[in-house]
């Protein structure tokens, strides 16, 4: 359920339900753009300071990779809320 709010200068603030929130899994505070943001491997490289085929090594358990650098990249990629996307898993 999503309830529209309005304010004394006639703008529609959107509010969402708790049952948004748990099955959306978004922070109530983000703004909308914030939610529909996807992080991605090169947002996990940056804040790394490594390469995206670094993160992606790592995230898929190479042994090109040390084993305390794909920690480091797990950690982040949890921190950071990433979620592989499916449709670009099944052409890997």
């Amino acid at each position: 359920m999503v309830r529209l709010l309005f304010c004394k200068h006639t703008e529609l603030h959107w509010k969402p339900s708790l049952d948004f929130i748990l099955t959306q899994r978004i922070d109530p505070i983000m703004s909308s753009k914030e939610a529909n943001y996807r992080v991605s491997l090169r947002d996990i490289a940056k804040e790394l300071g490594i390469s995206h085929v670094s993160v992606s090594l790592a995230l898929r358990d190479s042994p090109r990779i040390s084993k305390k650098r794909k920690e480091e990249v797990k950690q982040a990629a949890v921190r950071m809320g990433y979620r592989p996307d499916p449709m670009l898993s099944a052409l890997a």
